[in-house]
């Protein structure tokens, strides 16, 4: 290489140095820049040309100076896919906490009592009502303790009515969130898709584009929050020989389906109560609308997904023991079609007895007032129509089939299995026995069950588990004051109803038409408690002594009696065991649990938190802007800039000796 090579080489390293110094610059001034990634300067040494054949052998051949290869970014995709794994369980697990604290700031409001007692809203308002039954014993009787009670109660039913009310807006929230979240996936998608195609285009004109690739980094971390992820790069033939980098992001989890393929993404879209907020993903399209060929809607159970996406879900879902299984749906049918049966036969028998009572000048009054007893419990199963006679009938309302007859035969009800689907009979025709619980179960059995749409979604608590908790203890409390109150005697009547238009325990929502019983939306006074034609009765004993307080001794056990709350009442065919405890164990059960669930929670998010943070630090040491190693940098490339300059003085002031001292 000859004297005015020299130059080229040395015009080479001024460039590479000037190169370095703005490749240092960029990283620095990009120091606090989020999801920026250090970039590094490639050299290489330039090749010499290839040697003639006939040159001589003591001719030595130098390398020609330094050039650049490009500019390649920093990354370690190992720590990127273990950060985003941690990501993914990190925003699960907060998810799950936020819905907890959030249950938490209503049903800790259960917890704060009067200054008195701090015992709870709702259980001090039942020890009012306790201790003012305990006073009415003790006086004897008097009658003006009935108001004082029935205010108390009122009270009790209407903090019922507050939180059933906060749960359900709750609800509503939740359900929001997810569409947001849904719409908030979806940007990230599409803006991931049209970043590839900016990163096509750009590798297309040798353009690395690699704050393209940063932003599209920064937007796999946001996903990953949501959904666990796989990210997977690969060369696409664009033709002619070249190949280009292709982006696809598939999930992690269950059957692994593809959200991003290239210049294709998917569209999610979330489903309603009915479809347990399903989450479906649409065809794969581009951005003109185009669909990628072969790809389809694909529906999303639980175990395809993982993040807080599914952990809103499971806040909106969960049931714990009140979620159903196949096995318990179909017990809960045959249960209460041998209920219906049961209670059909025992209006029979009665319809008999009355019949031949009558027959022989008897007084049935007594047996009149059994047998509408037994008919209201029969309504709350299905719902028919009375006709008191001659003779007396029952038929279910709407279709007419005959249920008992004026003889006293009973026609019962039997169930029919045809392909997994199930159905009721009456004398062997099929029969719809309409609005009621029968109906309620029916249509249940005819439904997926809760686990076999998520096998662990009797594990899962959510706002439906901690509704039908309060609806529970709303219901038993009621059905067990009501059946107290019934004496047959006069005044005797429900003290709680399904609102404070009637008197009845059950009945149907006007809106869908669905069977209806006391729950913690719907407790109230009953229309004639309120209107004083019914009031708490102190004895069940027609011939009792005056001052008898027998049955109120009765209400006042109640408070401290062990009952049986089972989940099958609320939700028919749930599969959970029965809590046995009082109405103030129920209470600490519901607290408890979601005391345990936060504890939990909050420990498995913190440990979570750990890690990814661990992660995090680590990615940040390769990823991450270091001012020392830059500084270094901009050391070492201002010395190669101030070196190379310096041999270019040194050659020009060769060159010229050369020329100008040889003359």
């Amino acid at each position: 290489m000859g004297t005015f090579g020299s130059f080229g080489t040395v015009r080479l390293g001024i460039y590479a140095a000037q190169k370095g110094l703005d490749v240092t610059g960029n990283n620095i001034t990009n120091i606090n820049t989020e999801g920026y990634t250090r970039q590094r300067l490639n050299q290489v040494s330039l090749i010499p040309s290839v040697c003639d054949r006939y040159a001589s052998s003591y001719n030595t051949r130098i390398g020609q100076g330094a050039v650049i290869s490009g500019v390649n970014q920093i990354r370690d995709p190992g720590l990127d896919i273990s950060y985003r794994k941690a990501v993914s369980n990190m925003g699960s697990a907060n998810a799950k906490l936020e819905g907890l604290n959030r249950l938490a700031s209503i049903l800790d409001e259960v917890g704060k009592g009067s200054l008195e007692q701090d015992d709870g809203v709702i259980l001090s308002q039942l020890n009012d009502i306790r201790d003012l039954i305990s006073q009415a014993i003790a006086s004897g009787g008097s009658s003006t303790y009935d108001s004082l009670i029935r205010s108390a109660a009122d009270a009790l039913a209407k903090h019922f009515n507050s939180y059933a009310a906060d749960l359900s807006e709750l609800k509503t929230t939740y359900e929001n969130d997810l569409k947001q979240d849904v719409a908030e996936v979806n940007d990230i998608l599409t803006q991931i898709r049209d970043l590839n195609v900016s990163i096509r285009d750009a590798d297309l004109r040798g353009d690395p584009g690699l704050e393209l690739r940063d932003n599209r980094n920064l937007l796999l971390d946001k996903l990953s929050e949501y959904m666990k992820i796989d990210v997977k790069y690969s060369m696409e033939d664009v033709g002619a020989n070249t190949y280009v980098e292709k982006l696809t992001i598939t999930l992690a989890t269950g059957d692994k389906h593809t959200l991003v393929d290239g210049k294709y993404a998917t569209t999610l879209t979330s489903g309603d109560e009915a479809s347990h907020y399903q989450i479906t993903l649409g065809e794969l399209t581009d951005a003109k609308g185009d669909v990628k060929p072969g790809s389809g809607e694909i529906p999303l159970n639980e175990l395809q997904m993982y993040g807080a996406l599914q952990s809103v879900r499971d806040i909106l879902n969960g049931k714990g023991e009140y979620a159903t299984n196949p096995d318990t749906l179909e017990t809960a049918l045959n249960d209460n079609v041998e209920a219906v049966n049961d209670l059909l036969d025992q209006i029979a028998a009665k319809t008999i007895e009355i019949n031949a009572g009558v027959a022989a000048g008897l007084d049935v009054t007594e047996a009149t007032a059994q047998r509408d007893q037994l008919v209201e419990g029969l309504k709350d199963y299905v719902a028919v129509d009375v006709k008191d006679g001659p003779p007396y009938s029952i038929t279910l309302a709407g279709t007419g089939t005959s249920l008992v007859d004026g003889t006293g035969t009973a026609h019962q009800f039997t169930v029919q299995e045809t392909a997994g689907k199930y159905s009721l009979q009456v004398d062997g025709t099929d029969t719809d026995p309409g609005a009621g619980m029968l109906g309620s179960v029916l249509d249940a059995a005819n439904s997926p069950a809760d686990t076999a749409l998520d096998p662990n979604a009797a594990t899962k608590r959510g706002i439906p588990y901690y509704q039908m908790m309060l609806d529970n203890l709303a219901y038993q409390f009621a059905k067990e004051m009501n059946e107290l109150n019934n004496t047959g005697l006069d005044g005797s009547g429900n003290l709680f109803s399904v609102g404070s238009h009637t008197d009845d325990a059950t009945g149907v929502d006007p809106v869908t038409g669905e069977p209806i019983r006391i729950t913690a939306s719907n407790i109230s006074i009953s229309k004639s408690w309120d209107a004083q034609s019914v009031s708490i009765q102190y004895t069940s004993d027609s011939n009792a002594p005056s001052g008898d307080t027998s049955n109120m001794a009765r209400f006042l056990d109640l408070f401290s009696k062990k009952l049986d709350f089972k989940p099958g009442d609320i939700n028919a065919g749930a599969a959970g065991d029965p809590f046995h405890g009082s109405f103030e164990d129920m209470l600490l059960k519901i607290q408890s649990t979601l005391a345990e669930d936060q504890r939990s929670t909050d420990s498995i998010l913190n440990n979570y938190v750990i890690t990814a943070d661990d992660l995090y630090v680590d990615r940040e040491g390769v990823m991450g802007v270091d001012l020392n190693d830059e500084a270094t940098n901009l050391m070492t490339y201002q010395k190669a800039y101030t070196a190379a300059c310096r041999l270019l003085t040194v050659l020009e002031e060769a060159l010229d000796s050369l020329i100008n001292g040889t003359i």
